[in-house]
């Protein structure tokens, strides 16, 4: 890659455009649907990984997806976090 490029992309502004939060703990679970009782989808969750809020209208559960697998669920609200 050429120096201008190289140049060009370190000096692009980046705007994050969503809502995005932070997972905060070990063991949390994605679920089917919001609640304890939801069935536990096969994907591992872990401290500090990014989920993109679908929904946010529960005041409890976080509709969300994994950006690393492109997997929707559900993740109680008070196993995330707004930032690092």
């Amino acid at each position: 890659m050429g120096k201008t490029v190289r140049k060009a992309l370190c000096e692009a502004t980046f705007v994050i455009d969503g809502d995005y939060r932070f997972v905060k703990g070990v063991g949390v679970r994605l679920r089917e649907g919001a609640g304890i009782k939801a069935a536990v989808l096969p994907v591992h969750l872990a401290d500090g990984q990014v989920v993109e809020v679908l929904d946010s209208s529960n005041p409890d559960w976080l509709h969300v997806t994994v950006i690393a697998v492109g997997i929707e669920g559900w993740v109680s609200r008070k196993y995330t976090r707004v930032s690092v």
